[in-house]
């Protein structure tokens, strides 16, 4: 131990001596180097200068064989704290012994196998070999989106951090991870799984994809706690970033970290961060648009990005490492584009529910729509090269760079609700679940503003129906372009059953919001908070908050009048693919999927209820028999019994005793309320669980008060 103190103390004074010679020979530079550079005839200037030349090469090699010492140093200090098992602490869940860390030298893939933690469903899952192509191994490969000479994507070992920082074990890592890519990323493809790495990716994003992961594993209500420190640890570290660079998003880790953070602070957090999760929504906007990350062309200009579809005709006579470049340069485009749009998707999954303004709109998204999924999902350069050559010759790519050939989410909307849409337009949306995804985003949102100002008239004007702000020919185009949407999603055997649920109810919600507007909407309730959005929402639905409007006439219209019967039974079949989505073991909902399913719920059981009420007001009014007979020839009283008896007989199939009970009618909406309230309690998230205590909540309301009247309940409350 003495020698070896002694050489590292002589190292370090010969560093101290390199050092301070080169100092002073930068000093003394300026009036020794700069004459001596002028001709001299006696060369005593010149072999001056080549000794000062020769000295400061010996300095600057000294520096560097000590920088890779350094380097090698912490590389083996950092191996050791990877093989070193972890304390076991009651205090930290889940921090078990771990297995040693994969060698992440150069020249090796060491690949970490998903085990420890994982449920039955999630083992089933990674059994299957379509999850196994579909869900990235966490391996020491280089990825595109992390170089080495950018020090904000230098990462630092990610998985001991999660270790030691956290107490999270290697298998929850590994497990959570693998649980992210299964339930999360089919919907928000943001983060490319062949080149992703948990070893080599930035901490803050790996931090937030273990966090996310963890919601969806049995122990979530036990590591609770250390996924909020995970996304509260994240964010500070990225709110950082914000204040030593402005530019920070010139690194697309940046970009799909801070999306994942607003993706937990709003469906995964505690209910108390609301302002938190929209100012951090609106901070990333506001940086979008500053570094002119909203437009295609500008972005890749900025980053350097090599535009890799220009030279796509050249690429027969491409090498091996052309085609690794191309296809680096391709990763690093689309994560950018489906960053972006994925910005265009949250904000409006975020708003809706909570009837705010949204913050973006589709008209200043200056992107492509995203490119076909099978060029996203090609597990190396090989194999996306093959396919990008098969899209070129199909004519589904286009040229970035060009901006007359660019299909933009404006455009495309505009194109598909044409009466005839191009073929490459439905192509495109073929290609990619994705953008399908998107332009169902545009088309609820085209509804919602045209709904929205149709109940800011002023109340001079009669009580708006489905067809008062929309002509019969605007109706006959949002129809058509849904059934567009449903076939394509119907054809595309490559969309997961979740995204597949997922695209029909977003078409379905589109159409029935024509003739039924969200109860928000109606009544103008803005609120910050997705749950207390919800709760407001179904409260609404016990009262009247239509006769509060000044808007709304005297009169109102019957029940039925602007509705078709194509709508509500789409929303009937609704109820089955939510029930299926549920019961499905390898992949739970998505957060945004389940909301969309509370507000499908929502409307039908408020239907239901408008019809229960509209058969028992017809049979308490109709006093002589020919007023009996036009009551029930009516389209309400016709509407309201078609609804019933079709809920009926989805209970009675579903029930295995007591199907004689379901003949009241009260008996019938407290059986479908409680139904509604199973069909969540089965989906083990955090939103999931308190929408099933919001309609508990509804349940024990219409339980214990059965004397109210179906029509109104909180017309006092809302007062």
């Amino acid at each position: 131990m003495p020698v070896q103190n002694a050489a590292r103390c002589l190292q370090d004074v010969r560093i101290w001596i390199a050092i301070t010679a080169l100092s002073i020979h930068q000093a003394l530079g300026l009036y020794v180097v700069r004459p001596a550079m002028r001709p001299s005839p006696d060369g005593v200037s010149l072999r001056g200068r080549e000794l000062l030349l020769m000295t400061d090469r010996q300095h600057r090699d000294v520096l560097k064989r000590h920088v890779q010492r350094c380097t090698r140093s912490a590389t083996t200090r950092s191996r050791r704290l990877q093989s070193v098992p972890s304390p076991v602490s009651p205090n930290k869940l889940g921090a078990e012994p771990e297995s040693e860390a994969p060698d992440c030298s150069p020249g090796t893939q060491a690949e970490i196998h998903i085990t420890g933690d994982l449920t039955q469903n999630d083992a089933e899952t990674s059994s299957n070999s379509a999850f196994q192509h579909a869900t990235p191994a966490v391996e020491c490969l280089p990825s595109p989106m992390a170089s080495v000479e950018d020090p904000l994507s230098a990462s630092t070992d990610a998985v001991a951090i999660l270790v030691y920082r956290y107490g999270v074990s290697l298998s929850t890592a590994t497990a959570a991870t693998a649980a992210y890519f299964v339930h999360i990323h089919p919907s928000l493809p943001i983060v490319h799984p062949p080149t992703f790495s948990l070893v080599t990716t930035p901490t803050s994003l790996a931090s937030i994809i273990v966090a996310i992961g963890i919601m969806y594993s049995p122990q979530a209500s036990q590591l609770r706690a250390t996924s909020d420190r995970m996304w509260q640890n994240g964010l500070e570290e990225l709110e950082a970033l914000v204040k030593e660079q402005s530019m920070f998003y010139k690194s697309p880790w940046t970009l799909q970290s801070w999306i994942l953070h607003i993706v937990y602070a709003f469906y995964f957090n505690d209910v108390s961060v609301p302002a938190t999760c929209w100012a951090k929504h609106q901070s990333l906007i506001r940086h979008l648009r500053s570094c002119c990350l909203m437009n295609e062309q500008l972005t890749l200009l900025g980053n350097d990005i090599q535009p890799w579809l220009t030279n796509i005709t050249q690429s027969l006579l491409w090498t091996s490492e052309e085609v690794s470049m191309a296809w680096h340069a391709f990763v690093l485009h689309e994560t950018y584009r489906h960053c972006v749009f994925a910005v265009l998707f949250l904000d409006h999954q975020m708003t809706t529910p909570c009837n705010t303004r949204p913050s973006m709109s589709n008209v200043e998204v200056g992107w492509d729509l995203p490119m076909p999924i099978a060029l996203w999902d090609a597990s190396s350069a090989e194999e996306w090269f093959t396919r990008s050559q098969e899209h070129v010759q199909r004519g589904i790519l286009s040229d970035p760079l060009d901006s007359s050939s660019m299909l933009s989410l404006a455009r495309a909307t505009q194109l598909l609700l044409s009466a005839s849409p191009p073929p490459f337009v439905l192509e495109r949306l073929s290609s990619s679940p994705f953008a399908a995804a998107c332009m169902l985003v545009s088309l609820e949102s085209l509804v919602r503003d045209f709904t929205t100002c149709c109940y800011r008239m002023p109340p001079v004007l009669p009580d708006p129906s489905a067809y008062h702000v929309l002509s019969p020919e605007q109706n006959r185009a949002i129809n058509a372009a849904v059934n567009t949407m449903l076939g394509i999603v119907a054809k595309n055997n490559a969309i997961s059953p979740q995204l597949r649920g997922f695209l029909r109810l977003s078409c379905w919600l589109t159409r029935i919001q024509l003739c039924e507007p969200d109860d928000l909407i109606v009544s103008g309730i803005v609120d910050d908070s997705l749950l207390a959005s919800l709760s407001t929402s179904a409260h609404l639905v016990l009262g009247s908050s239509v006769a509060l409007r000044r808007a709304v006439a005297p009169v109102r219209r019957r029940f039925g009048e602007d509705c078709s019967f194509q709508a509500w039974d789409e929303m009937l079949k609704a109820l089955g693919v939510i029930t299926e989505s549920v019961q499905d073991r390898k992949a739970s909902q998505s957060p945004w999927m389940t909301v969309l399913a509370s507000r499908l719920l929502l409307m039908l059981w408020r239907t239901l209820r408008r019809a229960i009420g509209e058969i028992e007001q017809s049979k308490a009014g109709s006093g002589s028999l020919l007023g009996q007979q036009q009551e029930g020839l009516g389209l309400a009283s016709v509407l309201s019994s078609v609804i019933v008896e079709r809920i009926t007989q989805m209970l009675k199939a579903q029930r295995t005793s007591g199907a004689q009970e379901l003949e009241d009618h009260q008996t019938i909406e407290r059986a479908f309320v409680r139904k509604i309230t199973e069909i969540f309690s089965g989906i083990k998230t955090p939103v999931s669980d308190a929408i099933s205590k919001i309609w508990r909540e509804i349940a024990s309301l219409i339980d214990g008060d059965q004397s109210e009247p179906l029509s109104g309940g909180l017309d006092g409350w809302m007062a």
